[in-house]
């Protein structure tokens, strides 16, 4: 199941680059959630991608058209393919103690060349991260993302084109 009803969704982009690290971004030091920590490139889906989403049959049309927008607002290197999504569950409780969900799918992500653009309201630095040496400054979604990565890896990536099949 792609969407429940009360939780977060997102999407995550491993982006390997030189001796495979991955490309994480520094969030702002005035960021509402996780400030000055890093992440992977990619963020929650909009209402009417969510509303796509409780459909059958979508899934991966989804996932792949909010993890395109998400790479082109925050990195601008353009996108070739992207492979199979795996998907994290993070239970929390938030400040107020109250109890809430993040659900993350987490996808290879081929970039073509370019230099990393970033949005100065919500990143300020980027680095090439060892994905099997985690920090502690890295946000729970792109640690428990990346955490799957080193674990089971993605699979090979799919042209941009081919047919989807299922997540």
């Amino acid at each position: 199941m792609l969407y429940e009803v009360g939780a977060k969704t997102i999407v995550r982009a491993v982006i390997p680059g030189p001796n495979d690290w991955v490309l994480l971004l520094r969030r702002t030091k005035n960021h509402n959630l996780n400030p000055d920590m890093w992440e992977a490139p990619g963020g929650k889906l909009d209402p009417p991608e969510l509303a796509k989403a409780t459909k059958n049959g979508v899934e991966r049309e989804v996932l792949v058209g909010a993890l395109e927008r998400e790479n082109s607002e925050e990195t601008g290197l353009p996108i070739l393919s992207i492979g199979g999504f795996n998907r994290v569950e993070r239970r929390f409780l938030d400040n107020d103690r109250n109890k809430g969900l993040v659900i993350c799918h987490a996808a290879l992500v081929i970039v073509g060349e370019g230099e990393v653009v970033l949005d100065p309201e919500e990143h300020y630095e980027f680095r090439w991260q060892n994905p099997a040496r985690l920090t502690p400054d890295i946000t729970p979604a792109t640690f428990n993302a990346l955490g799957m990565y080193n674990k089971y890896g993605f699979g090979p990536p799919l042209l941009k084109g081919q047919p989807v099949k299922a997540c």
